[in-house]
């Protein structure tokens, strides 16, 4: 089979808890009888780099036209601004404190029950696509999929290849012989550095230029996508839902690339398209959690006790604090934010492990806090004043006293990185 793994089912049991505060904002949707599920991952995509939030730029039209059609959730936040542990966050509905995919050579552990996994228990057929290199089968990330194609990310360097065209490619092949109903998660991979510029989009040479091109070669692929599924009658009737594992700066808060936990980064764009329900657009903060239980609600399955996350459809919304962490050491993060309302904690501690290029930017403990309505771009903290750091702090950090309340999840595995994936993660920026 070549590029391609097929997995058994595997069984898993985990239970966690976490509190919620509730707020009615939407009706109860009639559930779906198995409809297929396409689940759209685009790598370091800014939701702000998108048409249909406003950009300048025509970098994603075929986006745009599945955000007119589907549910747009305008508020929504990676839980932990790079790739690995943000898919980890996506597949089990889990926070990274709870998978423990916090660095590289992690292993998402086999208790952990994946969105793959119902599906696959519910007689769904699962197919992924996913183009990054810490996406390998070793793992764990390949858990309930029983194919699980690497033929993107094994080819060569992740940041050399285009991937689109490959994944694209893929996919289409595997609609040939769908088995219905299918599940299949297409990760578009080429909006991360090194940028390429694309002649047929050309927005200019700078870095923030080319990046946008990356975009709109991507959202290119997905209109061919979209394409193929409308000329096979399959578009109408299947759940189709798009979102990006974290976004990128470009000196916005004196970094490049994912390193910083700023909005740039965190805010990612996130739509639902289903048959059963209508365009709207959402303001309430949400985040990668809900994705699992959300497919899964609309479909009417009930979505396993581990899950941390909600449906989002399911007549009241959770209006909760949205938490998101990167970098440990000694069994904390460095870096944590918390987002309750329109109010939002940075804090990050320095450290001998903490990334050079953050550390030079924060050369001490540093605790920053945001009013997101009044200041989107994070330009103003607001602890600056006397008043909030009375009053506005402790509040916000007591959020992060109740929910660390332990360290880091023990409960994962640990893999050694062979000499490739080692220069592959180099190449990449991840690790020196």
């Amino acid at each position: 089979m070549g590029f391609l793994l097929r997995f058994p089912k595997m069984l898993v049991k985990t239970i966690m808890v976490i509190a919620v505060w509730f707020t009615v904002i939407s009706p109860v949707m009639n559930t779906l009888d198995k409809p297929n599920v396409l689940l759209i991952i685009v790598d370091t995509l800014r939701a702000d780099h998108l048409g249909y939030n406003g950009y300048a730029l025509n970098t994603s039209p075929n986006i745009d036209s599945l955000a007119a059609e589907g549910v747009v959730f305008k508020n929504a936040y990676s839980q932990s601004g790079w790739t690995f542990p943000s898919f980890a966050s996506i597949y089990t509905s889990l926070h990274a404190k709870d998978h423990g995919i916090i660095r590289w050579g992690n292993q998402l552990d086999s208790s952990f029950v994946t969105l793959a996994e119902v599906l696959q228990d519910n007689d769904y057929t699962t197919y992924a696509y996913p183009s990054h290199i810490g996406l390998d089968v070793i793992s764990g990330m390949a858990q309930g999929f029983d194919y699980y194609h690497r033929g993107v990310y094994e080819i060569d360097q992740p940041h050399d290849r285009i991937t689109s065209p490959i994944v694209h490619g893929l996919v289409k092949a595997d609609l040939d012989s769908i088995q219905e109903p299918f599940f299949m998660m297409a990760h578009y991979f080429d909006p991360h550095s090194v940028y390429k510029h694309h002649p047929k989009f050309d927005f200019g040479n700078t870095p923030i230029q080319k990046y946008d091109s990356e975009i709109a070669f991507t959202d290119m692929y997905i209109g061919k996508l979209f394409d193929e599924l409308k000329t096979r009658g399959l578009y109408d009737d299947m759940m189709i839902v798009f979102i990006a594992d974290h976004g990128e700066e470009f000196l916005d808060h004196g970094s490049i690339l994912h390193n910083q936990l700023y909005n740039e980064v965190l805010k990612v764009p996130f739509i639902v398209k289903a048959p059963n329900l209508k365009h709207k657009i959402v303001h309430t903060n949400v985040d990668q959690l809900d994705v699992a239980p959300t497919i899964l609600g609309l479909m009417g399955v009930k979505a396993p006790q581990q899950f941390q996350g909600r449906n989002l459809f399911d007549g009241e919304l959770e209006k909760r604090p949205i938490f998101s962490e990167r970098g440990s050491l000694e069994g904390k993060f460095l870096q944590k934010t918390v987002i309750d309302g329109k109010l939002k904690l940075y804090d990050v501690q320095t450290g001998a492990e903490h990334d050079k290029l953050l550390g030079a930017i924060f050369e001490n403990d540093t605790s920053m806090a945001f009013n997101l309505k009044k200041d989107p771009g994070e330009t103003h903290n607001i602890l600056a004043e006397e008043k909030n750091r009375e009053e506005v702090y402790p509040a916000l950090e007591g959020l992060f006293t109740s929910f660390y309340t332990d360290t880091i999840n023990t409960v994962r595995s640990v893999r050694q990185l062979d000499d490739e994936t080692i220069k592959k993660l180099r190449g990449l920026g991840y690790i020196e």
